[in-house]
């Protein structure tokens, strides 16, 4: 028999280096993809006796409701910002060979639903960067929503099994 309290619903709340980045609409989504390659020998032909961890990408697509320069920072991380006297600057165009490492920051996901204090459901990546193409809609019959996807890049500051990310509570 199942569980009927751990049946989840709802939003979360997107943190990237310590900015709250507002109100998503549409469902943020987290997505792990391992890649592997087949061990093979003569006596089994081409199938496979075992099965080798090359890769691994854990990333998540934001859909970010609020058109803020918290955003745009996050989700252009090449641009160079400006603030001063209450007005702001972003501008783009970095050369070849610009290091998005330089600038990946921790990403920490809250489901709304719990209590700021239970990081039980917590996603953390430890070092992220939005790596896909933004889009900023300015459209009359629609909401701007600037969609973001961010990748964890390895953090070799974590422990071997933790260079990625952590679901769940990191004080444990």
């Amino acid at each position: 028999m199942g569980d009927i309290t751990k049946v989840k619903l709802g939003s979360c709340s997107v943190n990237f280096d310590g900015t709250d980045l507002g109100h998503t609409k549409g469902g943020v989504e987290i997505s792990y993809d391992p890649d592997f390659t087949d061990i093979t020998v003569d006596l089994y032909g081409d199938t496979p006796v075992d099965k080798r961890l090359k890769a691994e990408n854990f990333s998540v697509k934001i859909p970010l409701a609020e058109k803020t320069y918290n955003v745009l920072k996050a989700a252009i991380p090449s641009g160079t910002y400006f603030s001063t006297g209450g007005h702001n600057k972003l501008t783009i165009g970095k050369q070849a060979g610009f290091s998005l490492a330089s600038v990946a920051k921790r990403l920490v996901l809250h489901p709304t639903e719990n209590a700021t204090t239970n990081k039980d459901d917590d996603v953390v990546m430890w070092s992220a960067v939005s790596i896909d193409e933004v889009s900023l809609p300015h459209k009359f019959d629609e909401q701007t929503i600037i969609e973001v996807t961010m990748m964890a890049l390895i953090n070799e500051n974590m422990s071997a099994g933790n260079y990625l990310a952590t679901i769940g509570d990191t004080t444990i």
